[in-house]
């Protein structure tokens, strides 16, 4: 057959099959039939088998480079000696036929075209558009048209050779077509279906995986994942990992998955390219449009950050004992990248590639956990410990670079003080600057370097290093104990991200962020005011960091004088609570001068200054509002809508969930919490079934504790929902007398019942109201009545958090076991009418709920990879639990409970020592434990034996012990 001398354009021929149709097929560009009646050369040549054009052998970059730089040159010795200028006829028409490549495709497409899908052939690897963030970006447009077109802006930019790529397609073609409805099924190009056939994929494969993403649910994304039957892409993984995963469960089973399947298969990819640094490099510039493993992009190292990244967020949000699991799949990643080289000591192109994964993941690890961070700590600490460990394995060694360092001072500025630590702390003088006070021989001969705190220390050592400390960083120094020049503060735990800052610290005496950190290191609130006049005194200007630790100063003094606790046992800078002031030998005149202004007065200054208070100060201003007028103001000073406000205000029609969805987790969970503070309630003193007359409370629904009345008709709660899912009991009429809001317990039901957070304590809230002594249901009924009643709808409210998909954590658990408790102790009551005792029948399957609660909290892991239980039990939720079963004298479950104590003692042991008061509850247990068996000689005798077999548990209670512990819990009725 006669070649054609000249090279087609697009226009010229048709192509019926072979990887031209199949690319002009991805494009979705017309065909235009060829009056040429013999085939290019060119265009035979590419009408082979795709995968044999697919798998032919390719240049690599280098190659392709020296290739083209031949070309011209002897491109332009041809036209130095025949004269002949480039672009011209007779040129195209004596062009030699090139070799098989991809730049030979380009050739045949339209220019448009060509320079389109050009730049699916990166020039260098920081151009790429990561694949799977390209289906991730795809996923969250909600319109066709709007895909459609993100596609046509993206799809030059994309390797074609990826699986990403081919799922994406499948899935725009899915759309397109439903919402064009021209045809039901999709026809992949015939390269992708060789593509897929040959990695042992197919259509249907691409159709599960669409089902999976299809899923709205997160927790039921996750497990139809893991049940899928297909081979499961890992960048399928990271798309189920977006979604916010509210179960333990699923987290554990997404952690099993990646350890058995995608840290085991990579751990072998990693071996099988590993060679030579000529072989790594001319991997790496081909791995980015030759087409591999579907799969084998996931070894570049960027969706290992993310996988890790988003696995690591999901344990600190609902599992924070699994960080340090999720830390340990890092370090294996780590060691399986740097052992998998063949040489004793890295090459610098390894060391190079771990030093930049394991500083990313030290700073990843140093979140610290969504729900009791301090108490949390201790995991992030585990964490970064497992890979300083690896890091030190290598040679040479790992470098830690300076978010690194800010990383590990962050941790250790939030982890409980060492014994050294708070014995320095407790050894300050009260005067200012806390100067250490020797209290004898032993003390003078300490140096000052043996009181320095390790926040201290790890900023040195950063400093050793060559880095220069920033401003967080000389702030969190300050935090530490120890100001640059060496004069003393007060070690104080706080959480901080230093990562936000990388400015280079310049020493100013007026610098807002560093007097922050000062009036935050101080022990009362006269110090911390001596600390803010000293600064505006000499001519500075607070900022909002400046006044939201003087607000929390006010706010936990305020906390301090309410508090029934006489004195604060701990040292000082352990927790946020205040000292109270030191009056030595302070004139009366002096005092007045230290005193600090009152919360609201600075409050209004702060506002007066243009300055917005933050989240997390105006959520506990809410928390602790006076009055529910000033939780509203404080509301609209942080800078809520109007129509959000109203919402929250109950007023119309106007609760509708986008309104409510705009407002933080934080400040709707603390605005819910003040509805429930001040939801109608019994004192201690009124709790009594003598027939009052009740009283009315006017309009003031800010102190609404009312008398009750027995022998009033009974009016049952009525079932109010707007959603068929959900059953939300009504509590009753609102007070007609109140016109700014209804009932506070109704409106903050209400509230929760449109919006449906997955924010958990925002039900905690509500299930608190409901479990406390004195909730009062209905006004006009007995106490032991409203008990019943707050029971039935705490059930109700219960069963709506589970039918979102919510489970209880210990908190949660505590407070379920204080309404079961109440409840079950107003089953008891004498003298109950017919309507009461089918309540009570109800209250005492109270006590099962519970059961099944605690089963589930109590439940362990076998796995060598995961922490032993689910969640961090502690003795305090202990106690709740067993106050409550010994209500209806359990004994069996007691000694169940006793028994998975004593199994699971070292873990016991360790929560225990990270809160301030583990050990006194756990013990508290164990003497509750005593107390309810001591009429069950059998139970008691083997509960002896049980604890008597735990060192560190000091034996079995006391009588003293068990004595003192039922007066307090008479003295506390």
């Amino acid at each position: 057959m006669k070649e054609c001398n000249r090279v087609c354009t697009f226009q010229d021929c048709t192509v019926q099959d072979g990887i031209l149709a199949d690319l002009v097929e991805v494009l979705q560009m017309p065909m235009v039939s060829c009056s040429h009646k013999s085939k290019c050369s060119s265009v035979q040549s590419l009408n082979r088998e795709p995968e044999q054009v697919l798998n032919a052998q390719r240049p690599t970059r280098r190659q392709l480079s020296v290739i083209q730089t031949e070309g011209r040159l002897k491109e332009g010795l041809t036209q130095k000696s025949t004269g002949i200028q480039p672009g011209s006829q007779q040129q195209k028409e004596d062009t030699p036929k090139a070799p098989l490549s991809i730049r030979r495709i380009f050739a045949t497409l339209p220019r448009d075209a060509a320079k389109d899908f050009a730049s699916s052939e990166p020039a260098r690897r920081g151009r790429d558009l990561v694949a799977h963030k390209v289906l991730e970006k795809w996923l969250d447009l909600s319109d066709d048209l709007e895909r459609h077109c993100y596609w046509l802006e993206i799809r030059g930019s994309l390797n074609p050779y990826t699986i990403e790529y081919i799922f994406l397609f499948f899935l725009q073609q899915n759309s397109l077509e439903s919402a064009l409805s021209s045809r039901h099924e999709v026809l992949l190009p015939k390269m992708f279906q060789n593509m897929l056939s040959s990695q042992g994929f197919s259509e249907m494969d691409l159709h599960e995986w669409a089902s999976i993403i299809k899923c709205v649910d997160p927790d039921e994304k996750a497990r139809k994942f893991l049940s899928a039957v297909s081979a499961r892409p890992t960048f399928l993984l990271l798309v189920v990992l977006r979604g916010k995963i509210l179960q333990v469960r699923t987290l554990k089973l997404l952690l099993k998955y990646t350890r058995d399947h995608v840290l085991s298969d990579i751990a072998g990819a990693e071996s099988s390219w590993h060679g030579n640094s000529d072989d790594v490099q001319e991997r790496e510039e081909t791995d980015n449009y030759l087409p591999r493993n579907c799969d084998e992009s996931f070894n570049t190292g960027i969706k290992w950050q993310d996988l890790f990244g988003r696995l690591f967020d999901h344990a600190r949000r609902i599992w924070p004992q699994a960080m340090v699991t999720v830390a340990e799949m890092m370090a294996d990643y780590i060691r399986s990248v740097g052992t998998n080289s063949r040489h004793s000591v890295l090459d610098l192109r390894t060391h190079t590639r771990l030093c930049r994964l394991y500083n990313f993941f030290l700073s990843k690890v140093a979140c610290s956990a969504r729900q009791e961070p301090f108490f949390s700590i201790v995991h992030n600490w585990h964490a970064q410990r497992k890979l300083l460990e690896i890091g030190n394995q290598f040679r040479p060694a790992l470098i830690a670079n300076h978010n690194s360092y800010r990383a590990i001072v962050s941790v250790l500025a939030a982890s409980r003080k060492s014994a050294r630590e708070s014995k320095a702390a407790t050894l300050r003088a009260r005067s200012w600057p806390p100067w250490r006070i020797e209290q004898h021989g032993i003390d003078a001969q300490r140096s000052r370097e043996e009181d320095l705190s390790r926040v201290t220390l790890a900023l040195s050592s950063a400093m050793e290093s060559g880095y220069h400390l920033s401003t967080n960083e000389v702030a969190a120094n300050i935090l530490g104990g120890q100001e640059l020049d060496g004069t003393p503060t007060i070690h104080t735990r706080t959480i901080n991200n230093l990562n936000k800052d990388t400015n280079a610290y310049i020493p100013e005496n007026l610098q807002p962020d560093i007097w922050a950190a000062r009036i935050q290191a101080t022990r009362d609130v006269e110090e911390a005011w001596g600390a803010f006049m000293s600064f505006t005194e000499a001519g500075g200007k607070p900022n909002q960091s400046m006044f939201a630790v003087m607000l929390d100063k006010l706010l936990f003094e305020q906390i301090r004088h309410s508090t029934r606790r006489s004195s604060y046992n701990s040292a000082p800078g352990d927790g946020r609570e205040q000292l109270p002031p030191a009056h030595d030998g302070y004139s009366e005149f002096y005092r007045t001068k230290l005193r600090p202004p009152p919360l609201d007065d600075l409050y209004k200054e702060m506002l007066s200054m243009g300055i917005q208070p933050p989240e997390r100060i105006a959520a506990l201003l809410i928390t602790k509002a006076t009055t529910l007028n000033d939780g509203i103001q404080y509301l609209m000073d942080a800078g809520i809508s109007h129509e959000a406000i109203s919402c929250l205000k109950g007023h119309g029609e106007t609760a509708t969930l986008d309104l409510l969805e705009e407002i933080p987790d934080n400040i709707f969970s603390a605005f819910i919490t003040l509805l429930c503070r001040y939801s109608p309630r019994v004192g201690s003193r009124q709790r009594t079934s003598k027939p009052e007359k009740p009283r009315r409370e006017g309009g003031n629904d800010d102190a609404p504790a009312v008398s009750i009345q027995q022998g009033q008709t009974a009016r049952k709660p009525t079932v109010v929902s707007d959603n068929e899912d959900l059953t939300i009991i009504e509590l009753g009429p609102s007070n007609p007398a109140s016109s700014r809001f209804p009932n506070p317990l109704l409106l903050a039901t209400t509230l929760i019942m449109k919006r449906r957070p997955t924010f958990r304590p925002a039900w905690f809230a509500l299930f608190y109201v409901l479990a406390r002594e004195g909730c009062l249901i209905d006004r006009w009924v007995s106490m032991a009545r409203n008990d019943l009643l707050a029971w039935c709808v705490l059930q109700a409210v219960l069963g709506d958090f589970h039918k979102l998909g919510l489970e209880l954590d210990p908190r949660g658990f505590q407070t379920i076991c204080l309404g079961v408790r109440k409840a079950l102790l107003a089953s008891l009551e004498p003298n109950l009418s017919s309507d009461d005792e089918e309540l009570a029948t109800h209250a005492r399957t109270g006590l099962t709920t519970l059961k099944t609660e605690f089963r589930k909290l109590a439940e362990t892991s076998t796995e060598i990879y995961a922490p032993r239980l689910l969640h961090s039990i502690r003795g305090v939720h202990l106690h709740a639990y067993i106050r409550a079963i010994c209500v209806v004298n359990d004994y069996e479950e007691i000694l169940y409970v006793l028994r998975w104590m004593v199994e699971h003692c070292e873990t016991l042991n360790q929560t225990a020592y990270e809160a301030a008061n583990g050990y006194s509850t756990l013990r508290r247990t164990l003497v509750s434990i005593k107390s309810a068996l001591v009429n069950d000689m059998a139970s008691c005798a083997e509960a002896k034996k049980l604890v008597e077999s735990v060192d560190s548990w000091d034996g079995w209670p006391s009588d003293e012990e068990v004595e003192e512990y039922l007066q307090r819990g008479r003295a506390s009725r």
